[in-house]
């Protein structure tokens, strides 16, 4: 007895599914590989960093407020930075630093402050003053933003911007600031 043989239309339909199940596959590769280098790209672009001149200081993340509230979140990273610009706003004595932090109009304002944009300036003042920066050359400011930019969670990353400026106000020749996701 002879075995059965494969009759002619299985082949041409075996041929299609072998091609189907590489192409898919390349497909579904080269997806996996566009998601991981999408989150590789965001998770550096909401990097902290503040350069003036020859001044540097980077974190690879970026400090965080929570919805209505002015207590920073903050990791160890993002303290070296802090401890970094008050050392040298403290060695530069010539140098000011404008803090302006951002508040939305439906966050409920808890703090003692005009608004709660001022109030998390005010935490970030402190929190140089207490590495050494001088009180007395940093001024802080509220933004209202709306929308103001909250994650799924309800967080605000960064909000604030840094201004370092000679005496003069108007000459401010710093690139100080956060990178935020541009979707």
């Amino acid at each position: 007895m002879t075995p059965p043989s494969m009759s002619k239309p299985i082949i041409p339909l075996l041929a299609a599914f072998l091609a189907l199940w590489l192409f898919g596959g390349a497909y579904w590769l080269s997806s996996f590989q566009s998601d991981s280098s999408y989150q590789k790209e965001h998770s550096i672009s909401n990097r902290f960093e503040i350069k003036d001149g020859s001044f540097s200081a980077k974190s690879p993340t970026i400090f965080a407020f929570q919805t209505s509230d002015a207590d920073i979140i903050i990791n160890d990273e993002q303290l070296a930075v802090f401890e970094q610009l008050a050392e040298y706003l403290d060695e530069s004595s010539k140098k000011q630093l404008r803090l302006v932090a951002a508040y939305g109009e439906d966050e409920t304002n808890n703090s003692g402050f005009k608004n709660l944009g001022i109030a998390r300036a005010e935490t970030i003042k402190n929190l140089l003053v207490k590495r050494g920066g001088p009180e007395n050359r940093i001024s802080v400011e509220g933004k209202m933003e709306d929308p103001l930019s909250l994650n799924e969670n309800g967080i605000l990353s960064g909000g604030v911007e840094f201004e370092i400026f000679d005496k003069d106000v108007s000459n401010i020749i710093t690139e100080a600031h956060f990178l935020k996701d541009k979707i």
